[in-house]
């Protein structure tokens, strides 16, 4: 699958957590996507976010991640803004890390177009 990715991330130092923006295109691995990551405040077991991406442009892309009505992370795709992605739909995806459960809820998930 292509997308452009926003993660919530805890493995930061401390009070830190991560916020990261991805673009993963098909066929790649994880390891492989192109990734800007931001420490933001640590994101706190059982409790509620709001998360927003919004992704403007065509060439380049930019993508913002926000947590809490908040800008964390600006994202503009650089060597590649040649090839934006341009299909695709949208997706909630949880991911673990080596041995460590992923558990989350979602609730009120909204997709808007301009």
């Amino acid at each position: 699958l292509s997308g452009y990715c926003i993660f919530l991330r805890t493995d930061g130092t401390g009070t830190t957590g991560k916020l990261q923006v991805s673009k993963k295109t098909s066929g790649s691995s994880m390891a492989s996507m192109s990734t800007s990551t931001a420490a933001v405040p640590l994101f706190a077991k059982d409790t509620w976010y709001k998360v927003k991406v919004k992704i403007v442009g065509a060439s380049p892309v930019t993508v913002t991640g926000y947590v809490n009505d908040v800008p964390l992370l600006q994202w503009q795709e650089d060597g590649d803004a040649s090839a934006p992605l341009t299909s695709g739909g949208p997706a909630i995806v949880t991911r673990a890390s080596g041995t460590l459960p992923v558990t989350a809820n979602f609730d009120d998930v909204t997709l808007t177009s301009p």
